[in-house]
């Protein structure tokens, strides 16, 4: 499993997205949550990484860069925490949302490989 930029949980993104941009939160996160429910069909609770992390069987690779702007890079630490002794862990200095193999394709390229390598060693 290779994890780029992903979330530990739903609710959290919202809430930092409503705080970053001057509405108070509650109970806008809230309202959001509840609108995004309605129109998705999607069970917040259920759509929990870190809850969930733990018990995948294999190795996990997690890359997320420190800018990103969208998830900020501590969901990365928190679903490694959760997924214990099974991650392969690289963070990227500057790196944006999505766009790692933008700023260093060689180290991407090397992450990756690497994983991969000890994954079917």
């Amino acid at each position: 499993l290779m994890i780029d930029a992903a979330f530990a949980d739903f609710p959290s993104i919202v809430s930092a997205g409503v705080i970053a941009r001057g509405f108070p939160d509650p109970p806008v996160s809230g309202i959001l949550l509840t609108m995004y429910s309605l129109l998705s069909g999607a069970d917040w609770d259920a759509i929990h990484p870190e809850a969930h992390i733990a018990r995948i069987d294999t190795p996990i690779l997690i890359l997320h860069g420190t800018e990103d702007m969208v998830i900020p890079v501590a969901h990365a630490y928190r679903l490694a925490e959760a997924a214990n002794d099974k991650v392969h862990f690289s963070i990227y200095e500057g790196g944006a949302h999505s766009r790692l193999y933008e700023l260093d394709a060689a180290r991407y390229q090397n992450d990756i490989m690497t994983y991969l390598t000890a994954l079917f060693d």
